[in-house]
Order: C-alpha cells, then structure tokens, then sequence
C-alpha cells in the first residue's frame, strides 16, 4: 500500500498566497496614508481667519511640510514643519495670561484620519489578493 500526498503542492500554494497577501497588505496601507495626507492638505487649506479650521493658508509651507512613510505592516503621514504641532494640538504661551496669544487646537492630522474608513481601504486590497 501507498501513500501519495500533495503537500509539496499545498506549501506551494500557499506561500504563493502569503506573498500576495504581504503585496496587498503594502498596497492598501500605501492607499491608506494617501487617503489620509490629501485629506490632511485639504484640512490645510482654508482661506479664512488666523485661528480658523481649516487651517489658513499663508505660505503653504504646512501643507507642503506632508510627508508619508510605508512600512511592513504599518503607515505614518506626519508633518514635520517646525510649527505644525502647535496647530495641531493648540498653543499657549508658557506663563502667560494674554489670552490673545493663545489658540485651540485645529487636529488636521486627526481629522484626517477619522475621515478614511481604513478597514474598508484595507479589506478591498486583500479580497483583491484571495481573488
């Protein structure tokens, strides 16, 4: 009596999925972190008063300072412009009670992301790979 077995077949199988999978995956996070940095620009590009959301453009050095990076199993879209913290999360002087001086914060980057339905994004790359 023989046994036949196809598990070379099977392991073949599969780590051509898992390749396509990981492919996917990269794909959808890369969508995503678009997604979330043209909305993060749009959220930059206001045309109304100092301390008005969406952000007032005035040089476009913020929007320009949008920046995203790809990993393995993650995204990051950031700004790296000196000031953009302070417009994010709000700003008021250490010690000082000129309320002037002070404003709230105006989370584009936040904002942005609660915007994108990433799930969605994500489950669409990866039915596309099983496909």
């Amino acid at each position: 009596m023989s046994i036949t077995s196809n598990a070379g077949a099977l392991a073949r199988t599969y780590r051509a999925r898992i390749a396509k999978w990981n492919v996917a995956l990269r794909r959808g996070l890369r969508d995503i972190g678009v997604m979330v940095e043209n909305e993060a620009s749009r959220n930059l590009s206001g045309s109304g008063a100092p301390g008005s959301y969406p952000v007032p453009i005035r040089t476009g050095h913020l929007r320009r300072s949008m920046g995203m990076k790809v990993g393995d199993r993650e995204v990051a879209v950031f700004n790296s412009a000196e000031y953009a913290n302070a417009i994010h999360r709000g700003f008021t002087p250490y010690g000082s009670r000129n309320a002037k001086l002070s404003y709230a914060g105006r989370p584009f980057l936040q904002d942005a992301a609660d915007k994108i339905d990433a799930s969605a994004v994500m489950f669409a790359r990866l039915r596309e790979a099983l496909a």
